[in-house]
């Protein structure tokens, strides 16, 4: 599944002690060992939701940036579960948002039909009411990332872009971006000083340090706060180089 780094960790350390008087700070990850278990994984989930709930307790932040250096790392499917995990946390108006206008998924994750969404909201088309979807779970609704035409993907250069977020940001608890990679496109870029803190997606065996180092230092000259990297579909530890980058 995943293991939290950098901020995220620290987070948890703090919520542990805060939660327990101090004891619990220094417990292992849930997937230090062999590979997790389903109840494992959704466990994790469930730790990453509450971190980021603490940190947004504490930094007053709405949305969050969920990207990866690259296509195939799984960033979606954190997007997905970390929001469900968000919303079985009780918030009562937690966003999950499909910004990625290059391979967009979660209507098929979420099973709803694309009927307009985030595309036709940048576009001044139509409300913020009316692409925000019901899919059955308490506390959670979707904005898909709408039609995909030609010249899709330069709205997320639109000028209305910041006013869209500050929107999503001020009707929801937590926004949760799905954004699409960050290196083989500028989309996240232009998304990275707009919201509040990204989260960065990287896959066991997949992502080399120097991807991710480039990945991390392009949004920050974007202007982005990163709040964290999480490691996904790991069956132990983080490689030792990725440790001490992210771990100090």
């Amino acid at each position: 599944m995943s293991r939290i780094f950098h901020s995220l960790q620290r987070a948890e350390q703090k919520r542990l002690a805060h939660d327990a008087g101090g004891a619990g700070a220094d417990q292992p990850s849930a997937t230090d060992g062999a590979q997790p278990s389903r109840a494992a994984q959704l466990t994790e989930y469930e730790r990453l939701a509450r971190n980021i709930v603490y940190l947004s307790s504490t930094s007053a932040f709405r949305t969050v940036m969920v990207a990866s250096p690259a296509h195939g790392e799984g960033a979606s499917t954190i997007v997905s579960r970390l929001a469900l995990a968000l919303a079985g946390l009780g918030h009562p108006r937690v966003l999950v948002v499909d910004a990625n206008f290059r391979r967009p998924r979660l209507h098929e994750v979420f099973h709803v039909e694309e009927t307009g969404g985030l595309a036709e909201l940048i576009a001044g088309e139509v409300a913020l009411d009316a692409v925000t979807r019901d899919i059955g779970t308490p506390n959670l609704r979707l904005v898909t990332a709408g039609r995909q035409l030609e010249g899709t993907a330069q709205l997320l250069a639109a000028p209305r872009l910041g006013e869209v977020l500050g929107e999503l940001g001020r009707a929801h608890d937590i926004t949760i971006l799905d954004a699409p990679p960050v290196l083989p496109y500028a989309d996240a870029l232009a998304l990275a000083s707009l919201v509040d803190r990204v989260v960065l997606v990287t896959q066991a065996g997949h992502t080399g340090r120097g991807h991710l180092e480039r990945a991390t230092a392009e949004l920050v000259r974007s202007g982005a706060t990163i709040l964290g990297v999480v490691l996904n579909r790991t069956s132990s530890h983080a490689p030792p180089w990725l440790d001490r980058r992210f771990s100090a």
